[in-house]
């Protein structure tokens, strides 16, 4: 009864991965992205003449955003059988826990 009340508790921690990848992959692209077109879109702002690069630079991210969805669409099903094998272990590692400190 104990272990089912543990398999119950813990279920949602599949659930609970998909908040903290996009958390992580917001900070990077608050760290990473964001200051880089800023400073490009302040230079064309100083100069019109460089419009070429900012165009550029946005037609490359929307390019990179193409190719990154496609990506994921291909690692989604092996990147699920992690999560579900992880958890697995989180599991068995939590009924070994409550086992020995009971």
């Amino acid at each position: 009864m104990v272990q089912d009340d543990v398999i119950a508790a813990w279920s949602f921690f599949p659930l609970m991965s998909s908040g903290i990848i996009n958390g992580i992959a917001t900070i990077l692209l608050i760290l990473f992205i964001d200051p880089k077109a800023s400073v490009l879109a302040d230079r064309v702002m100083k100069n019109p003449s460089q419009h070429i690069y900012l165009k550029s630079y946005s037609l490359t991210m929307i390019s990179s955003s193409l190719l990154g969805t496609i990506g994921a669409q291909i690692l989604f099903i092996p990147a699920a059988y992690y999560v579900a094998w992880f958890a697995k272990w989180i599991l068995i590692l939590l009924n070994l826990c409550l086992f020995f400190f009971k």
